[in-house]
């Protein structure tokens, strides 16, 4: 059984391999970041789209580049917010949900898989949402 262990200073181990130590949360965020944004890269390539119908390419590039800022103010608010103590389930979230954001910006920039890329934009956005609504909920004891 594989498991995760998300607490400061221990190796992960999953499937029974050790995997290098991550310092941080934000650490995290970042490397999980950037490796989304170069997978997504490489999945796609612009120019027979661009070629097809430039006036749809300039529009999808700018609604690519509103997503973009959307994304740059979300990692801003978990750099943020990573600095506090965290559940691990809802740091999982956050990292999940920026992750699939962060690469699903840069699909659509590519111009390529734009309806399953807009559709994980979405998923992502929609679960950083329901993560931030839950952080910090703790239920109230019965009176």
């Amino acid at each position: 059984m594989s498991s995760i262990t998300l607490n400061r200073g221990t190796a992960y181990a999953h499937g029974g391999a050790l995997l290098p130590t991550v310092s941080s949360p934000r650490t995290l965020l970042l490397l999980g970041t950037a490796l989304a944004l170069v997978a997504a890269a490489a999945l796609g390539d612009p120019r027979p789209m661009i070629a097809a119908d430039p006036d749809l390419a300039r529009l999808l590039r700018g609604m690519a580049l509103i997503k973009g800022v959307l994304v740059l103010a979300a990692l801003g608010i978990l750099l943020w917010r990573f600095g506090r103590p965290l559940e691990s389930a809802h740091l999982m979230a956050y990292l999940f949900g920026a992750w699939l954001t962060s690469a699903a910006t840069v699909l659509i920039w590519q111009l390529s898989h734009i309806v399953p890329a807009a559709i994980v934009f979405h998923a992502g956005e929609l679960l950083l949402l329901l993560t931030a609504w839950r952080d910090g909920h703790r239920p109230r004891a019965a009176d």
